[in-house]
């Protein structure tokens, strides 16, 4: 599993959208549209992008390699739609 850490503007998501288009993945996010557009402006193409919703909707096996764009934000989600009372999780920085 590939781990990216660091501040805000420290580059993260160029490095996870990298890896997607490098492994043909596909990166789930909260809003798959300005992903696009921010993937556009890197000047990459060929990566696929998908909703939490759509994400929870489709067998996984169909979508290979999948990244999750902030995790945090992805947890928040499941918390509030899917598995209800998850209230708290650890993060090792390795």
């Amino acid at each position: 599993m590939k781990r990216i850490v660091g501040n805000r503007s420290s580059g993260k998501t160029y490095k996870l959208m990298l890896d997607a288009k490098e492994n043909n993945g596909t990166i789930i996010c909260s809003n798959p549209n300005a992903m696009r557009e921010k993937a556009k402006a890197y000047g990459l193409t060929g990566i696929n992008f998908m909703g939490y919703y759509e994400f929870f909707k489709s067998p996984t096996e169909d979508l290979g390699a999948y990244y999750i764009d902030e995790l945090e934000l992805f947890a928040r989600y499941m918390t509030n739609n899917v598995l209800g009372n998850f209230t708290g999780y650890t993060l090792s920085l390795e």
